[in-house]
């Protein structure tokens, strides 16, 4: 469900291209799974898109039970408000299921895709904001 909805933001054009640019490693991902194609930007969208085609939102509902609308209804309210994607994930699927933090890394693949990293309204880190008394 969670590649399916960051499928959508990709193919709808409400993923956040600057910030994926500036902080993800999109050329050591293109020249190690798309050598096809040139080592630029432009290239990364059609090898997202071409690399998570099956996470169609109709396979996301046959698998998890939630109906495809709701998951283009998710989609497009995440992607209508960038910067303020905010999840949490601890412990859930990663403590006692064999590739459970594969869960947690499609979580926080959304993040990555609307710049809701470390934003106001979005993603902290585990360590960003703790409470320090004086």
């Amino acid at each position: 469900m969670l590649l399916a909805i960051a499928r959508l933001l990709i193919e709808n054009g409400t993923w956040q291209r600057d910030f994926v640019k500036r902080w993800v490693n999109w050329e050591t991902y293109l020249s190690e799974t798309r050598p096809d194609l040139p080592c630029e930007f432009d290239s990364l969208e059609q090898a997202l898109l071409d690399e998570y085609a099956e996470y169609t939102p109709e396979e996301a509902e046959r698998v998890s039970g939630v109906s495809a609308d709701t998951i283009r209804e998710i989609a497009e309210i995440i992607g209508a408000h960038p910067t303020k994607f905010a999840s949490h994930n601890w412990r859930s699927a990663g403590a006692g299921n064999l590739g459970g933090w594969q869960v947690a890394r499609c979580l926080f693949f959304l993040n990555v895709l609307t710049r809701s990293v470390a934003t106001k309204g979005g993603t902290a880190g585990n360590g960003m904001n703790k409470f320090k008394p004086a």
